[in-house]
């Protein structure tokens, strides 16, 4: 739902996290949404960004950051959702799909950026080691995590590390 909010007001919202998401325009029906949650679509990148740009015919202006949260033993959304939504975003955005750069964070997690502006990336995908479908929460991170405690475990609310906390260093409004 987020990436297609994303995609429907890119005039309302300068960015957007997509928490064990789908990509926008992927969901089209209740048949075609179990298809996408378990199957690569085997869409380019170009052919992901269309449906984007669809959602908003002749809008102009700057299309939002996307922070994308994904668990690699997702068995309800699988993982190449993640993947497939980076390669929609890039391409909306103009830029590679190809990582800038990449780094470890607590709770197994790998933070890919993605565009030229190491300190205003166009896209990031948070990879998750071991995580299922959820929020990656971390109520308790222990001495010497480096992480922000936030959050409570629970259905969909898995303890790994502070998705909220890297999110909003991710757009800007916080600092770690």
């Amino acid at each position: 739902m987020t990436a297609n909010l994303l995609a429907d007001y890119p005039d309302v919202f300068a960015g957007g996290a997509v928490n064990s998401g789908l990509p926008a325009q992927c969901a089209t029906s209740l048949a075609a949404a179990s298809s996408c949650q378990r199957n690569n679509q085997n869409l380019s990148p170009a052919q992901w960004g269309d449906k984007v740009r669809g959602s908003a015919p002749g809008y102009k202006g700057t299309w939002p950051r996307v922070a994308i949260w994904q668990g690699s033993a997702d068995y309800t959304v699988r993982p190449v959702n993640g993947t497939e939504l980076r390669d929609q975003w890039t391409n909306v955005r103009g830029v590679s799909n190809q990582p800038a750069a990449t780094r470890q964070l607590p709770g197994n997690t790998t933070e890919t950026t993605y565009g030229t502006d190491a300190d205003r990336p166009d896209g990031a995908l948070f990879s998750v080691s071991g995580m299922g479908h959820g929020l990656a929460v971390d109520p308790d991170p222990g001495s010497g995590s480096g992480d922000t405690p936030c959050g409570s475990i629970g259905a969909y609310f898995l303890d790994t590390l502070c998705s909220s906390s890297y999110t909003a260093t991710f757009w800007g409004i916080d600092s770690r």
